[in-house]
């Protein structure tokens, strides 16, 4: 069984209180699937220009880094899909950095 040992989300903004995040853990991590890492921005989609995930197997050192696909202005989500973490023995750890005007 997977487990998540690290969440956290990184905000690199101008406006901090213009920006609303909101992040579940993906249901596919307990069940050795895909997963589909989201992002929903409930405020501040408008400016916020990208979103970058960081990775890793738990136990490993290093992460590695992906840009994550951005929904539209009626579907404010930013998402990407990790095939190669369904592959993991020990789990997954990541974060999000956010960069908004």
């Amino acid at each position: 069984m997977k487990t998540l040992l690290i969440i956290t989300i990184l905000v690199t903004s101008l406006f901090l209180s213009a920006l609303e995040v909101n992040h579940d853990l993906p249901a596919s991590l307990m069940s050795g699937d895909v997963p589909e890492i989201k992002l929903d921005v409930r405020e501040g989609f408008e400016t916020t220009d990208s979103v970058t995930l960081y990775y890793k197997e738990t136990g490993n050192m290093n992460f590695s880094e992906i840009l994550m696909e951005k929904g539209t202005e009626t579907d404010p989500v930013f998402s990407i899909s990790l095939e190669e973490v369904a592959n993991y023995k020990t789990g997954l750890a990541y974060y999000f950095s956010i960069l908004s005007r």
